[in-house]
């Protein structure tokens, strides 16, 4: 994980009294409070500090460490001794503390001396995960952290404040309301602080971290309960096939966190996001529309055959009589919703042709041409035959409205070496700064005008040391319009086992699905036999794809191919929808019927030449 040291120096002067306090991970203004120098103070300010001299005439106060310091906690104590003794020449006690005495002025190292100071015990509680602190309680100079890197942070940063604040003799004194913080990550630094746990920290890119509890699951339900007493409110549950997954806000701090508690293998995690980053799902009784009278939902699967400008025509041309090279894959669908706005899924490849494909369809199904919304885009994962499409349609469609866009980009730490998910945010500020940008998590359920999506897959649920296939970082999802299911895949592959693992066949059951990763590679046929959807929607140009790269040419209903794709392949061929050029339409009524229609070409849907 990358680090970065988020610092904040509060500087102010009233006449002699100089500033001794720095804080870094933003706490309470009342603790950042002003500190003297050694010497008469001559302000007329009434001043109601009480003052400890740390180092005077050349000796530091003792430092001690507590009985039940570790032996890392015992070696810190013995860099605070040095690091000041070298920073400031003074002469330094260190020992094992031996009695309580709280009148004694003293340097407290460690959480091992929590069961002998309240004072140690409540810098404890006010510690941030990656947080260092160094603070003036009574009359003890407390030192603690959340790991070694932060408590290391915090006393680099005390001995540089010593060094700035020493008088001409040398000497050190600070007020009662002293403080020094210092974190790693300042959003993670304002969690609520578990004492004798720690998880690992993993980075998980567009500014969400997640704290991974493993599979303890006693110290999990703790940290929630902590979570609550420290003023996260739960903005929504959901109970999947024994599966937990809660959404919880802490509007002071603000912070999302989504727990996470997978069934299957105990894992437990928990993800973290500052809440100005990303936006809350909407809420069924939040979520207002008016139906358009007479109009039928539907999901329309947009073709992936069409010349590629960059490229020669093919002369002759091919088998399938095509004087042009085509993309193979891809994938590129368009939801109408109840008013007329749509959901867009992925959208194809960078050319101009896939923007301009989709810009007709909305334009055509929209009940006003002229006001097209897109509700929702969603976005499977960062290979380019999904997101090419960005950079074609938001420089060259100006006129539609967009009002969010979902998806969960992996961070670097898991994998992902695309940076995809920066270009993507900086696009979206760029041309629809008002669009909401949510990173989709297991669990939570969109409630977008007729349609309820509930998440079942993000990397979240990725519990394998590292991602090899960037396919398995896809979203996966179930929308629920008018009583009909449709299960969208994504290029999902890792051969559906965390599908399998999470899910019963009653939850994966679906109407329509999409095939996984256009049937090319990954997928099981067992996720189809418990999906046993009626209808098929195969985002491919062409079965037989003839691609170098993979060992092509390669027939997608042939060997293996073949048997991880039986369940659709056995299917009834007028209820498999396989992309092509065409344009393939599952309407679904009001009342749940379904109806089918497909066009050879765009242009054939739109009625031109």
């Amino acid at each position: 994980m990358k680090k970065s040291i988020f610092k904040r120096v509060l500087v102010a002067m009233l006449a002699a009294i100089m500033l001794l306090s720095i804080v870094s991970c933003n706490k309470n203004a009342a603790e950042e409070n002003l500190n003297t120098p050694s010497g008469d103070d001559t302000t007329t300010t009434a001043d109601t500090s009480v003052y400890f001299d740390i180092i005077k005439d050349g000796k530091c106060i003792p430092i001690r460490y507590g009985a039940g310091a570790t032996g890392a906690e015992i070696q810190i104590a013995k860099g605070v001794a040095d690091k000041i003794g070298r920073a400031t020449g003074a002469a330094v006690e260190l020992d094992i503390s031996v009695s309580y005495d709280a009148n004694k002025l003293e340097i407290i190292v460690g959480h091992g001396a929590a069961a002998d100071y309240p004072e140690v015990e409540q810098a404890i509680s006010e510690l941030g995960y990656g947080e260092g602190l160094a603070k003036m309680i009574g009359n003890k100079l407390v030192i603690v952290g959340a790991d070694t890197e932060s408590i290391e942070l915090v006393i680099d940063e005390m001995v540089k404040v010593f060094m700035n604040t020493k008088d001409e003799n040398n000497n050190v004194r600070v007020s009662d309301k002293f403080i020094v913080s210092q974190c790693v990550n300042e959003m993670i630094a304002k969690m609520p602080f578990y004492d004798g746990y720690t998880p690992t920290v993993v980075d998980r890119n567009d500014g969400c971290y997640s704290f991974e509890f493993k599979t303890n699951k006693n110290a999990f339900e703790k940290y929630l309960k902590l979570l609550t007493d420290s003023g996260f409110e739960l903005y929504a549950s959901n109970t999947i096939d024994e599966n937990v997954y809660n959404t919880y806000v802490n509007e002071e701090t603000g912070i999302v966190a989504t727990s996470i508690y997978a069934e299957f293998n105990g894992q437990c995690r928990l993800l973290m996001e500052w809440l100005d980053n990303t936006e809350l799902p909407t809420k069924a009784e939040d979520n207002k529309y008016t139906p358009v009278e007479g109009l039928e939902s539907s999901i329309t699967q947009i073709g992936l055959w069409y010349a590629n400008g960059n490229t020669p025509l093919i002369s002759p041309p091919n088998a399938e009589g095509r004087e042009y090279y085509n993309y193979f894959n891809g994938m590129s669908y368009a939801i109408r919703l109840a008013d007329g706005s749509f959901i867009v899924v992925d959208g194809g490849h960078d050319n101009p042709v896939s923007a301009q494909n989709l810009y007709n369809i909305l334009k055509e199904q929209a009940p006003d041409p002229d006001n097209i919304v897109i509700a929702a885009w969603f976005i499977s994962h960062d290979h380019s035959d999904h997101t090419g499409i960005f950079g074609n349609f938001i420089g060259k469609y100006k006129d539609v409205e967009i009002e969010r866009f979902i998806y969960n980009f992996p961070g670097e730490e898991l994998g992902n070496e695309e940076g995809m998910g920066k270009k993507l945010r900086s696009l979206i500020k760029g041309f629809y700064p008002n669009a909401k940008i949510i990173k989709a998590h297991p669990g939570q359920e969109f409630n977008i005008r007729n349609a309820k999506i509930t998440m079942l897959y993000t990397m979240d649920v990725y519990f394998k040391d590292t991602l090899s296939d960037t396919n398995n970082a896809s979203i996966v999802w179930k929308m629920e319009l008018n009583g009909k299911t449709f299960m969208c895949l994504g290029d999902y592959s890792e051969g559906g086992d965390t599908l399998l693992n999470l899910y019963s066949a009653e939850t994966l059951k679906s109407d329509i699905v999409q095939v996984a990763h256009h049937g090319i590679s990954g997928m099981s046929n067992e996720v189809y036999v418990k999906i046993a959807p009626e209808y098929a929607l195969w985002p491919v140009a062409n079965f037989e794809l003839d691609w170098p790269e993979l060992g092509g040419p390669i027939k997608i209903d042939d060997t293996w191919e073949g048997e991880m794709n039986k369940y659709i392949l056995d299917m009834p061929d007028e209820k498999v929808f396989v992309a092509r050029d065409n344009v393939s339409i599952i309407g679904i009524s009001n009342s749940g019927n379904i109806t089918t229609s497909v066009y050879e070409t765009v242009s054939e849907y739109l009625g031109v030449e």
